[in-house]
Formats: C-alpha cells, structure tokens, sequence
C-alpha cells in the first residue's frame, strides 16, 4: 500500500531554503515607525537592556513581522 502523506525529501527541503533564502535579507529590515502615545518605545535591543539595569524594570520585547 502507498503511503498517501509521504515527507518531502532533503532535495525538496534544499530547493526551497536555496530559492526562498534571497528573498529574506537583512538589508531588508525596515526602520522602526515612531507610534504617539504615552510609552517611550525604544527600539534597539541594546539600549532597551541598558535602561532596563538603570531603571530596575523589566525588558518587554515585541518580535514583528513586517511582511
């Protein structure tokens, strides 16, 4: 008996990363859009965690997906 969900093969797997791969470039990475309100978002990790030692407060971060 066939098997009716057979697993796509590494070849299949290869093919797409390999096709697929130059679509995603880091070049690509919009810059952060500054939002009004009553939060002073930060936007660079960096920064976010040297704040959050100053301040004594938890880091919140927000993974986005652009597209």
């Amino acid at each position: 008996m066939r098997d009716l969900n057979p697993r796509p093969t590494p070849w299949v797997l290869a093919g797409v990363l390999l096709l697929g791969g130059p679509a995603v470039r880091a070049g690509d990475i919009p810059s952060p859009v500054p939002v009004d309100g009553k939060i002073n978002w930060v936007y660079r990790y960096e920064e976010g965690k040297r704040l959050a030692r100053e301040t004594g407060k938890p880091l919140f971060v927000v993974f986005r997906c652009e597209r």
